[in-house]
């Protein structure tokens, strides 16, 4: 029963700190509400360790399933965010460059050659400013319903809901 507990324990030790950074990371990729329900998720381990106190593989098994349901996807949608915020920083140069090399920034994105193609689906639109001194990118990680953006008037930015 001790062996059991100790393993159970450290499958706790290596699953909650998992189940908090996702929760903090769907913040970005998701939204707020759903990071708060991730969040409210990840506290229910409290009472998965009482339960694991007096039957551990129980416990275990439980804690196992919960991080199971939170920690793949955000794990994907995190690597989406890298990716697509990499894109939209190039982006955003090439915007600055062309503006350098033809006075006024770029109409449209026709000229852009994405470096990652498979994140250009998930660039929502690009803006220039009807006086041609400015521009504005939008995209989304996780959902159509959180943006992300950078904006020659604010710099980057983000709408959580």
């Amino acid at each position: 029963m001790r062996n059991e507990r100790i393993i159970c324990g450290l499958i706790f030790l290596c699953c909650l700190p998992l189940e908090a950074l996702c929760a903090y990371l769907a913040f970005e990729t998701i939204g707020e509400i759903v990071s708060l329900l991730y969040f409210i998720a990840a506290a229910l381990n409290l009472p998965l360790a009482v339960l694991a106190w007096k039957k551990p593989l129980i416990g275990a098994i439980a804690c196992i399933v919960l991080a199971a349901a939170i920690v793949p996807y955000q794990l994907v949608l995190a690597k989406r965010l890298v990716d697509v915020q990499a894109e939209a920083t190039r982006i955003v140069a090439f915007a600055y460059s062309t503006k350098g090399d033809t006075g006024s920034f770029p109409s449209d994105l026709r000229s852009y050659s994405f470096a990652n193609p498979s994140v250009a689906r998930f660039f929502q639109k690009y803006t220039r400013f009807r006086n041609s001194d400015g521009f504005q990118l939008v995209y989304r990680i996780g959902t159509v319903s959180t943006s992300h953006w950078y904006s020659t008037e604010g710099g980057w930015g983000y709408a959580p809901d």
